[in-house]
């Protein structure tokens, strides 16, 4: 009987745990992505950069260069085949499909877009 008692405990102490650790994690990610920048490092040291590796031209911050070599491009590889990975989805959709996307995901019409949403989920017959 205490067997089965100390053991629900450490189960229900790990899922807490677990659901704690997720929660603090999704928080960490929304706060990161509602953010401000806060330094123009931020932007140059990583989107120019990356810009030169994927468009292969463009401008290299110094602390990429192979002379210093300070930062490394581990970091922005992974983001570089994202952005190949768009791109080829890209080129392969009509183009229509792409001006839908575009207007659709533009700031100026998110909140039209949400509102035409919610129109045609609460007509829509139940």
């Amino acid at each position: 009987m205490t067997n089965n008692i100390n053991n629900n405990n450490k189960s229900s102490f790990t899922t807490s745990s677990s659901s704690f650790a997720i929660l603090y994690i999704v928080l960490r990610i929304s706060f990161a992505n509602i953010a401000p920048l806060t330094d123009c490092d931020e932007v140059y040291n990583y989107w120019e950069p990356m810009h030169f590796l994927v468009y292969k031209f463009g401008m290299q911050t110094w602390e990429y260069a192979p002379q210093y070599a300070l930062r490394t491009y581990a970091y922005l590889l992974p983001m570089v085949q994202l952005c190949n990975f768009y791109g080829f989805i890209i080129n392969i959709l009509p183009t229509k499909c792409v001006q839908i996307l575009m207007k659709l995901l533009s700031p100026s019409s998110a909140s039209s877009a949400m509102v035409a949403t919610a129109t045609v989920a609460h007509s829509s017959p139940s």
